[in-house]
């Protein structure tokens, strides 16, 4: 879960790190943002930032955290808005935006922890499932359903997304990442490329294509592909 705070409060935003940090039993798979401006967290997220959780300080300096909600919900953003306030007055405003809950300081431990499992279990439930990885001292994600395939080179793995661009990283066996990931549709396909099967848009003798892009398929891995190409299909009607 990539989990972003913005609140004023220093002490709010410590509070909460904490807590979520020791609701999730895997916190490496856990990223949690905090922001103490509105205008910081609308730049990140302008700059690609996917939060699947946002709490937003309704009382916010710069923006208010309603006006922030309003302006995500403008730019089709998704993700589950919590809103937090030091008052208990509910704006109607807040309510259009459908957050997916309320919260008046101080803070329940228990009620935070409790949304937390909700909201993770529903994210998990969509199948939105992510690969984390780490690159040049920071850590990130890229969720599976954008991956394309992933490419074997010496040392390392291509993995290749549906915005035209690759992640490389090193150190990392192709083998592992279709047995992890094959669940979500990654399937082996040769001994250097794995794909995401609900990118293929043809299969043609030993050559499978994907954004019109020619793949090999090893001679050992043709029937396992078609049968779950097959399957795939049946699903679909």
């Amino acid at each position: 879960m990539k989990i972003a705070i913005c609140d004023d409060d220093y002490g709010i935003c410590e509070e909460l790190s904490k807590w979520l940090r020791k609701a999730d039993n895997d916190s490496r798979k856990q990223m949690i943002e905090v922001f103490q401006e509105a205008e910081k967290l609308l730049t990140s997220i302008q700059n690609g930032a996917v939060y699947d959780l946002l709490y937003l300080d309704v009382e916010l300096p710069d923006i208010n955290g309603v006006e922030v909600g309003a302006r995500l919900k403008d730019m089709e953003i998704p993700g589950n808005i919590i809103f937090v306030s030091g008052k208990d007055t509910y704006c109607k405003d807040m309510f259009d935006l459908r957050p997916f809950n309320f919260y008046q300081k101080p803070l329940n431990r228990e009620k935070v922890i409790k949304d937390y499992h909700l909201i993770k279990e529903k994210e998990e439930e969509k199948g939105r499932c992510r690969f984390w990885y780490k690159k040049d001292g920071c850590t990130s994600c890229v969720y599976i359903q954008d991956i394309k395939y992933v490419e074997a080179f010496r040392g390392g793995v291509k993995i290749y997304t549906t915005n035209g661009e690759y992640i490389e990283l090193r150190r990392r066996s192709i083998q592992n990442f279709a047995e992890e990931y094959s669940q979500q549709g990654m399937v082996r396909i040769h001994r250097s490329y794995v794909i995401n099967i609900d990118a293929v848009t043809s299969i043609r003798g030993n050559q499978v294509q994907i954004d019109g892009q020619d793949l090999s398929i090893g001679r050992e891995y043709v029937k396992e592909l078609r049968k779950k190409w097959n399957f795939r299909g049946m699903e679909s009607l």
